[in-house]
């Protein structure tokens, strides 16, 4: 637990602790803004590339692959949705509340990973494989890259769960609270994205 502002010593004068607090906040802001950024920019050559092939081959896509992609995407947004609450929890003082909402975030960000594997046992079951079809491999790219993101920000979001069970989550500094927000917020709007891209563009 962090020690209360003032009581850090060294000299910093008085009000000198939470002044650096705050600078070190924004910077982790900034840090993780730009580390999101740069995540959702790798993504638009890669679905770049899958739109000017997208017209040159046959469709790939199974007849149930959108309806599996569109469950994910809801799951997806109900997480963002729980996290959001927790986090309003949270800056009330309602730690109880803050530790059912961070729950459902993971079991929901669980269910949609394991969605996401339930559409490629799909496609490997019509024959779809990453060679078969030069769009195919692109769907298994982005969706595997997003996968592998989001299980780190599952990892974060664990993380701060961690922390609340064990009374180290303090509604005066939601700041790893809000960090966590922002990763899992940021790919879930790249996911809606990629959702547009891989489901509706024709």
């Amino acid at each position: 637990m962090l020690p209360p502002v003032g009581a850090w010593g060294g000299g910093w004068g008085r009000g000198g602790g939470s002044r650096r607090q705050k600078a070190s906040d924004r910077a982790c802001r900034l840090a993780v803004w730009a580390l999101m950024v740069s995540m959702t920019l790798f993504f638009l050559p890669i679905t770049y590339a899958y739109l000017v092939r997208h017209g040159l081959v046959s469709d790939w896509r199974t007849p149930s692959l959108a309806a599996i992609l569109t469950i994910n995407t809801v799951v997806l947004l109900c997480s963002s949705f729980t996290l959001h609450l927790g986090y309003r929890n949270l800056v009330r003082g309602k730690i109880d509340s803050t530790l059912r909402d961070l729950t459902v975030t993971v079991v929901l960000g669980l269910a949609f990973l394991f969605g996401q594997w339930t559409a490629w046992k799909q496609l490997f079951a019509a024959g779809v494989y990453i060679a078969s079809f030069p769009n195919s491999g692109f769907f298994y790219l982005i969706s595997a890259v997003h996968a592998v993101h989001l299980l780190g920000a599952l990892g974060v979001v664990t993380w701060v769960l961690s922390r609340a069970w064990r009374g180290r989550l303090r509604q005066e500094r939601p700041l790893p609270m809000e960090l966590a927000s922002i990763f899992w917020h940021m790919l879930d709007f790249t996911w809606l994205y990629l959702y547009g891209v891989l489901v509706f563009w024709k």
